[in-house]
């Protein structure tokens, strides 16, 4: 799981420069400038780098009130692959 948090803090960092400087599972994801916009362009990072898709009803940041739910999304979505 770490391996996989440390995906998530870099995919973040790309596409929010500098946002973490200290990674915690329960920082909110507004904390550190995501919105809408930039939401997206992290899941379609996060797809790209863990082959699945987000489902339809979970394209809301507003779903994920911090980043241990969003990295608990993604491990089970590969956990659910295997």
């Amino acid at each position: 799981m770490i391996e996989l948090e440390q995906k998530v803090k870099q995919i973040i960092n790309e596409n929010i420069p500098n946002s973490l400087q200290d990674f915690r599972m329960d920082l909110r994801l507004v904390d550190i400038g995501i919105d809408s916009f930039t939401f997206i362009n992290i899941i379609v990072a996060i797809e790209n780098e863990f082959n699945f898709e987000f489902g339809d009803g979970d394209l809301d940041y507003k779903k994920f009130p911090n980043l241990g739910f969003l990295v608990l999304y993604i491990q089970n979505k590969i956990n659910n692959l295997t």
